[in-house]
């Protein structure tokens, strides 16, 4: 279960907060369960995701720290599309994309 909490927070707890817009990573992130969610005015601002011990990422409508660059988030979907829809079972892709995340993270913050 998610947990109401600030930008402030996460950026007080994560070293590295990345940020992607909107379903941008869906594929990618479909067996991970967000950690925590931020509020705005209108609503709902964006979920976050502990990928490592020390990176967060956001995603949704008001997400916040280093922007992914578009390129990016569409190789590594396109990579997730890849596993997610060829074959193999339930906890080979699992693995499978575990592994695809660890890679974006690197590419991401190197």
């Amino acid at each position: 279960m998610k947990f109401k909490t600030t930008q402030r927070e996460i950026r007080s707890n994560y070293p590295r907060v990345l940020s992607c817009g909107y379903c941008s990573l869906q594929t990618l992130l479909v067996w991970e369960t967000p950690i925590a969610y931020t509020t705005r005015r209108e609503g709902w601002g964006c979920d976050i995701y502990q990928l490592s011990q020390n990176t967060a990422l956001t995603t949704g409508y008001a997400p916040f720290g280093k922007s992914v660059p578009y390129e990016t988030t569409r190789k590594y979907e396109k990579l997730a599309e890849e596993i997610r829809y060829g074959s193999g079972s339930y906890e080979e892709q699992k693995i499978a994309l575990r592994k695809l995340i660890a890679e974006f993270v690197e590419e991401v913050c190197a």
